[in-house]
């Protein structure tokens, strides 16, 4: 497996246990209050457990999985723009982070930059089938 892909599910993985923590001690204080959460109130927590999880988890998977299953064609054997991709996962995770840090425009921005990175990284390995 190519290492930006290892180093995207990586980081996927990372963003999968964050967002299910913040959604364990949502449902843990759903009831009375018993967890102390230190100015982290439910909607602190259900932002940073919606992003973690849809573009910090999701997201990322997919990315990592299609940077090293999408077909390499002829004779080449490289991936593509590495710095693309590298740009992408940057973006993504900086743009999540910013995003459940309540930054929400500058969070959707980099997160959209790393959706063109990752197209652009991407759309060169993109062929209609037969070709």
């Amino acid at each position: 497996m190519a290492p930006l892909s290892i180093r995207a599910l990586r980081l996927a993985i990372l963003h999968l246990v964050v967002g299910l923590s913040a959604g364990a001690l949502l449902l843990a204080n759903k009831g009375p209050t018993i967890l102390p959460l230190g100015g982290l109130g439910s909607t602190e927590l259900l932002r940073i457990h919606h992003h973690t999880l849809l573009f910090g988890w999701t997201v990322q998977l997919v990315m990592g999985v299609a940077y090293w299953i999408l077909p390499t064609f002829g004779a080449r054997t490289e991936r593509g723009s590495d710095a693309a991709m590298l740009a992408a996962i940057a973006a993504l995770n900086l743009g999540v982070a910013m995003a459940a840090a309540g930054l929400q425009t500058v969070g959707w921005a980099l997160q959209a930059l790393a959706a063109l990175s990752f197209g652009v990284h991407a759309w060169p390995r993109v062929k209609a089938f037969g070709e």
